[in-house]
């Protein structure tokens, strides 16, 4: 249930680890921080690539040895090779916290681009609600397996999406190229300017922190779940290009928000407010927005189901299976 019976394929392991990684804050966030702090967001490109290096580094013998070993638990290493079950359970919460804020964040970005894309009132919480109860019933029908088909259909969704962005952006108003990013005409010059030395320095002890992002639940369950090393060696390979589509994309487009929304005042959400513009540039505008805000959408509820599975997997090994041993696989399942 949890880990896919060890038996994932290899495109449905590139693309749940592509659309695990790549998560609701690639579309969403990304923008809004280039939009605010201009050419500083590519930060962002480096902690994806420490980030995939780590696991280059850590998976393969995490994946032969979980054969071996039996694992299942993200913790079931450190229990193997430590035998300690203090240790066991401060990483338990060391583990979990951030996974629960982490997953907690992903409704209320759905919220907003979901009632932005049907035009609903900002407090309306009916549709992620309605979502969250629609992941949890697909996981506990079929676990791990349904959120890797669907984070393979997400991922699609959000590839076409960046392509979108970027093209269309390109398309109505022009690249880095064009007049819009003249230093003396952009209503933000100071974006041109190298930032300082502190700056530097935040942005690469940023980077740097991103290796440990591997020892996250959702990760090490993907580790365990798929059917082969040449599945693994292909995410190794997509989610180190990946970020220069995806990261580039998120910065452009931020930047380019930048001179598109000057007379705006304050916005709240640059990313919706340039897809807004997107849709009424022009009828191809429009549909690129409408298929970019589905794809934020598909990017966020990926996020939010790798989380969710991995969280209750972990709660449901390092707890409820060691209070209730013989429990049976069904109520697991339904516990989770």
């Amino acid at each position: 249930h949890f880990v896919a019976g060890k038996s994932l394929g290899s495109f449905v392991t590139v693309m749940t680890i592509f659309a695990s990684l790549f998560s609701g804050y690639t579309m969403v966030g990304v923008p809004n921080e280039a939009f605010r702090n201009g050419f500083t967001a590519l930060r962002w490109i480096p902690s994806k690539l420490f980030m995939a290096f780590g696991y280059m580094g850590t998976s393969p013998r995490l994946r032969r040895i979980s054969l071996i070993r039996h694992y299942h638990s993200p913790l079931d290493f450190v229990t193997d090779r430590f035998r300690s079950q203090l240790l066991r359970y401060v990483l338990f919460i060391v583990l979990l916290v951030p996974s629960i804020i982490y997953l907690a964040a992903q409704p209320i970005t759905l919220k907003g681009n979901f009632n932005d894309l049907f035009g609903l009132e900002d407090n309306n919480v009916i549709a992620p609600v309605a979502i969250c109860a629609f992941i949890l019933a697909l996981e506990w029908i079929g676990g791990l397996n349904v959120v890797a088909y669907t984070d393979a259909a997400q991922g699609i969704l959000m590839i076409i999406a960046f392509v979108l962005m970027s093209s269309t952006l390109a398309a109505l108003y022009g690249g880095y190229n064009s007049d819009i990013f003249n230093p003396t005409t952009y209503p933000e010059p100071t974006f041109f300017q190298v930032p300082s030395a502190e700056t530097q320095f935040a942005m690469w002890t940023f980077s740097l922190q991103w290796i440990s992002f591997l020892a996250l639940p959702h990760f090490q369950q993907r580790t365990y779940a798929s059917g082969n090393f040449k599945s693994m060696k292909l995410a190794y390979g997509v989610i180190t290009l990946a970020p220069w589509l995806t990261m580039l994309v998120g910065v452009f487009s931020g930047t380019i928000g930048v001179y598109l929304l000057q007379d705006e005042g304050n916005v709240a959400n640059p990313f919706t407010a340039i897809v807004a513009k997107l849709m009424s540039a022009s009828a191809f505008g429009y549909i690129s927005g409408l298929l970019i805000l589905v794809g934020s959408i598909a990017a966020i509820i990926s996020t939010a189901d790798s989380l969710l599975i991995a969280t209750a997997h972990m709660i449901m090994s390092e707890v409820v299976c060691v209070a209730f041993p013989n429990a049976s696989q069904a109520r697991v399942a339904f516990a989770s």
